[in-house]
C-alpha cells in the first residue's frame, strides 16, 4: 500500500491552474452564402453603388454656401432622370404643401442647398432596389424606412432644442449599407433565402455603409453614423444618439402616418438613456407624424 504524500510533495503534484478542462466551444461555420459575402465586401469597392457625376457634382456644390443657384440648376439638369426626379419628389407632399414649383430652379429656392443635396442623396438611394432579382421589396422597405427616420431626427433636434443642420441627412442615410448587402446578395448564384439575408443584412450592413459613406466623400458624420449606430455607449457622438433616437421612434412614426400605430411599445429605458422623457418622445413623434403628412390646406 502507497504511503500518502506529504503535505510538500502534495503541493508539488498539484494539477496545474490552466490545465482545467473547459466547456465545449460551438463553432459556427459561416454559410456559403455569407462565406461569398464576405470576400465580395473585402475586395475593394465591389458592390458599392455608384453616385452619378451630375448629382455629385451638385452634392459638392450644395456644400458651398455662396453657391450659384443657376449654376446648381444647369448641374441637375444635365442629368435628366435625376432632374425628373429632383422636380417630383420638391413638388410631393413631403416638400410642396399644396405650392407646385414650375422649375429646377423655383425647386431650388424651395429646399435651399443643404436641403437639395438632401433630396439628391434621397434620390439616389431611391434607385438602389432598380434591377434587382431577388431583394428589390427589402430594398425599397429599407428606403421608405431611411425617409422616415431622418424626419424624425428632424423633429427630434426641434423638440429637444439641438441645433444640427445635417439631421434629415444622418437620419436618411444612416442604414445606407442594407442596400449595398441586399445588392451582393441578389448576384450570387444561389441566393439566400430572405430570412438569412436579413440576417446577413443586420450583420454586415454597418460595415457596408461606412464604406459607401467613404468612396462617396459624404461628411465625416455620415460616415459615422453608417459604420457606429448600433455601438452601445453611453459617450455617443451627437449624430450616432440622434439616428439611435430615431431608430427607437421611426415604426411608430411610420405607422401613424399609414393612420395606425405600431404593434411594438417603446422602450422608454432606452429611450432615457439617449436624453429622451416619454414627454420628449411623444412630442417628437407627434412631430415627425406632422412633417410625413400631407398638409390638409
Amino acid at each position: 500500500m502507497q504511503t500518502p504524500p506529504t503535505t510538500q510533495e502534495a503541493t508539488l503534484i498539484a494539477i496545474p491552474e490552466y490545465t482545467r478542462v473547459q466547456p465545449d466551444v460551438v463553432e459556427v461555420v459561416p454559410s456559403a452564402a455569407e462565406q461569398e459575402l464576405q470576400e465580395l465586401l473585402e475586395s475593394a469597392l465591389i458592390g458599392l453603388p455608384l453616385l452619378p457625376e451630375a448629382a455629385a457634382r451638385a452634392i459638392e456644390l450644395a456644400e458651398n454656401p455662396n453657391a450659384d443657384f443657376s449654376r446648381l440648376s444647369d448641374l441637375i439638369r444635365s442629368d435628366p432622370p435625376i432632374a425628373a426626379r429632383f422636380l417630383s419628389v420638391a413638388n410631393s407632399a413631403l416638400y410642396s404643401r399644396g405650392r407646385e414649383v414650375p422649375s429646377i430652379q423655383d425647386a431650388l429656392v424651395r429646399v435651399g442647398l443643404s436641403g437639395s443635396r438632401d433630396l439628391l442623396l434621397q434620390i439616389v438611394y431611391a434607385c438602389s432596389s432598380l434591377g434587382l432579382r431577388h431583394f428589390g421589396p427589402q430594398v425599397r422597405r429599407s428606403y421608405s424606412r431611411a425617409v422616415v427616420s431622418g424626419f424624425v431626427a428632424r423633429a427630434a433636434c426641434s423638440e429637444l432644442g439641438i441645433r444640427y443642420c445635417d439631421a434629415y441627412l444622418i437620419g436618411l442615410l444612416h442604414d445606407l449599407g442594407e442596400a449595398r448587402v441586399y445588392r451582393l446578395l441578389d448576384r450570387l448564384d444561389t441566393p439566400p433565402s430572405a430570412v438569412e439575408a436579413a440576417v446577413l443584412v443586420d450583420r454586415y450592413h454597418t460595415e457596408a455603409g461606412g464604406d459607401i459613406a467613404r468612396a462617396w466623400k459624404l461628411p465625416q458624420d455620415v460616415v459615422d453614423v453608417c459604420a457606429g449606430h448600433h455601438r452601445a455607449s453611453l459617450e455617443q457622438s451627437l449624430p450616432v444618439r440622434l439616428v439611435q433616437i430615431a431608430d427607437l421612434l421611426s415604426p411608430e412614426v411610420a405607422a401613424r402616418a399609414e393612420g395606425g400605430s405600431a404593434d411594438e411599445c417603446l422602450d422608454l429605458g432606452q429611450l432615457a438613456l439617449l436624453g429622451v422623457s416619454g414627454e420628449d418622445a411623444a412630442a417628437i413623434i407627434d412631430h415627425a407624424t406632422d412633417l410625413l403628412s400631407p398638409d390638409p390646406c
